[in-house]
């Protein structure tokens, strides 16, 4: 029996080859070290002159918008998207106008399945008196 050794640089080469023909889908790929901000937008309805600011509570805490523009109002929630949250308005005076749990849709906009990425929803919210 002959036994041959292999070179590094042979190997290499097979690696970079199975990769340029796509032949390498079965070899192991990191996720890139990255992080992203995914992106609520809450778009208010109805009785909204009394609103002052908007909140978005977690279990975990309630944090303002990062912005907002009208009636339209964003957030920020780093790499997390949760299934629920609450939305909760409040007056000049600090005083609760609306809580409403809502479940956003949160549409992938970048990276991939694997590995994840930035994502953006959209929620609507009714106010009333």
């Amino acid at each position: 029996m002959v036994h041959r050794k292999v070179s590094i640089p042979t190997l290499a080469g097979v690696a970079i080859l199975l990769s340029l023909t796509g032949c390498a889908s079965a070899l192991p790929s990191a996720c890139p070290a990255i992080g992203w901000v995914n992106t609520l937008t809450v778009a208010l309805e109805g009785e909204t002159a009394a609103i002052d600011s908007v909140r978005l509570c977690t279990e975990k805490e309630c944090a303002p918008a990062a912005e907002h523009d009208g009636d339209s109002w964003t957030f920020s929630t780093d790499m997390m998207a949760p299934d629920q949250v609450t939305v909760r308005t409040l007056a000049a005076d600090g005083q609760i106008v609306s809580e409403t749990d809502v479940e956003p849709g949160w549409e992938r906009i970048g990276g991939s399945e694997r590995c994840g990425g930035p994502a953006v929803a959209v929620v609507t919210v009714s106010v009333s008196p």
